[in-house]
């Protein structure tokens, strides 16, 4: 198994527009969910990591950043350094010394300056805002160097460095190494110094074997730790030389080629696929792109996966966004309450009669609130036709009446209405006298659901791994909405959309963009 996962940043994690991708960002996220632990490994400084390692906003583990190509390594919360290579005072000055004579420019770093001779050194802008530092000028690096440096970095115009690389290694390459990580960089670091072998230094800390390591680059400063780990991964924007040399090539660095390669060693077994509706699988105009998902759902029949739809509406309704497959499918309707399988019914709730008297007294108590009362085969609503046509959009079997207790069914599902800011109040004050067999939860916009205690989109879901031999390892779920928090809670593979309320959110494993974003079918791209 895999443990230790060393990720080049630039032309590898980041894009050409050195933007991290959604993609990328939610598989790492997955493995080490799955106790993987990562090591970002580049030739920035370390200060050039700590942005791209907030931006993953990693809840689980602890991970590492290996700088200046393997020179340092610290820990990537605290910061606290943790191993480091550098060249000695002397050393350094001799190389900037001798480096005067070329017309190139020489870059050093410190905590978070970068000094220069040359405010117009090439690149230094790209290095300078791509790594967040500040740039200091100074008369004559040689005469200004008074600390141990990790490593020289040296730019330029990509084919006067090439015919100059020769001339430049020559008196010192015993001594150092010269490691390109682009056509504009040269680097000179310690010898025998490289990401392989601070790849090496940090499995030795972490007391894991060769095998269970795995590196991805893209680079000539990647290809030691490529060749180093058990697993070694190049990107398809890598030379060709590296190519030859890794495990696996993968795609580019524009394709989400991290992603694409976690996904290739990391990809868990999926048997089912739950997706509440409203704010999760629908966008804001409570529609679907039926062309894109159609084409998920016919990948998802090949590989064996069941699809389920969990939501709080009527199953009546649900039933009519699936023409053509609502009998090949599964219902976790009314927030679990009543559970259809292909068409079948598994099960369906009772309201206990006292429970269901408490519920109508606190309704004659709370005139201005809206209520619909939902039995298996209808849903009920008083007299006021401005409020039933709202309600038809999710009942699609409703019928109006004048008292709720003349209802002659019993009720699997009570959702009361009111204005959003109050549903912290209408949650507390409802549960504070439904009893034992009742509970009230928010299913978002100014909406509660009252079903019977125990019985919610979770135990669906479970009742549906009972009947077709899937475990709650291998189910994968969305939702937004406090009434998705058990089934959000119970799925070891749990999606919170952007838009889920923060309470949600911290229940999920993971996160997806938004319903507007079509965040349900972004995550079935690189699942399925």
């Amino acid at each position: 198994m895999l443990k230790l996962i060393a990720i080049d940043v630039d032309g590898t994690l980041l894009d050409s527009k050195h933007q991290l991708r959604h993609e990328n960002k939610e598989w790492i996220r997955f493995v080490v969910s799955q106790g993987a632990t990562l090591a970002l490994a580049s030739g920035r400084p370390l200060h050039g990591l700590f942005d791209v390692y907030e931006q993953l906003e990693l809840k689980e583990g602890n991970h590492f950043l290996l700088g200046f190509n393997g020179a340092q390594i610290a820990d990537a919360k605290t910061h606290e350094l943790i191993y480091e290579q550098t060249h000695s005072i002397e050393l350094s000055k001799q190389i900037l010394r001798y480096l005067e004579q070329f017309d190139i420019s020489v870059i050093l770093s410190k905590g978070s300056e970068l000094y220069v001779q040359d405010p117009n050194a090439y690149m230094l802008d790209v290095e300078s805002s791509t790594n967040k530092m500040e740039v200091v000028v100074v008369e004559n690096l040689a005469d200004f160097i008074d600390y141990r440096p990790n490593k020289i970095l040296i730019s330029g115009e990509p084919s006067k460095l090439k015919t100059l690389r020769n001339q430049i290694e020559e008196p010192f390459s015993d001594i150092v190494d010269f490691i390109p990580s682009s056509p504009h960089f040269l680097e000179i670091i310690v010898k025998e110094c490289n990401k392989g072998t601070s790849v090496a230094k940090l499995q030795e800390i972490l007391k894991l074997e060769q095998s269970e390591v795995m590196a991805i680059g893209d680079n000539y400063n990647d290809l030691t730790m490529i060749e180093y780990a058990g697993t070694g991964v190049a990107m398809g924007n890598a030379y060709l030389d590296i190519q030859t040399k890794a495990d696996f090539v993968t795609l580019d660095n524009d394709e989400n080629g991290v992603a694409h390669a976690l996904k290739h060693y990391f990809k868990p077994e999926i048997k089912c696929v739950a997706v509440d509706m409203d704010g999760t699988f629908l966008n804001r105009e409570g529609d679907y792109n039926r062309p894109k998902f159609f084409k998920y759902y016919e990948a998802m029949k090949a590989q064996g996966i069941h699809f389920v739809v969990a939501s709080g509406n009527q199953y009546y309704q649900l039933r009519s966004f699936f023409d053509g497959i609502a009998d090949e499918i599964s219902f976790v309707a009314e927030n679990g309450a009543l559970v259809i399988d292909q068409g079948v019914k598994l099960f369906s709730t009772q309201f206990p009669k006292a429970g269901t008297e408490r519920v109508y007294d606190y309704l004659e108590k709370h005139p201005s609130l809206k209520a619909v009362v939902c039995t298996e085969q209808m849903a009920y609503v008083l007299e006021d036709e401005e409020f039933k046509k709202i309600i038809s959009r999710y009942c699609h079997k409703l019928e109006t009446i004048d008292d709720f207790r003349k209802i002659s069914q019993t009720p699997i599902k009570i959702n009361i209405n009111f204005p959003d800011h109050e549903t912290s109040e209408r949650v507390n004050g409802l549960n504070a006298i439904l009893g034992d067999d009742l509970v009230a939860v928010s299913s978002g916009h100014g909406t509660l659901d009252i079903i019977v205690k125990g019985y919610n989109k979770a135990h669906g879901l479970s009742l549906l791994a009972e009947r077709y031999g899937f475990t709650s390892d291998q189910i994968l779920v969305f939702g937004d909405g406090g009434n998705d928090k058990e089934m959000l809670a119970y799925a070891k593979y749990s999606y919170a959309m952007d838009n889920a309320a923060e309470d949600v959110k911290k229940v999920a494993r993971f996160s997806a963009p938004s319903n507007d974003e079509e965040g349900v079918h972004q995550i079935l791209e690189f699942y399925l």
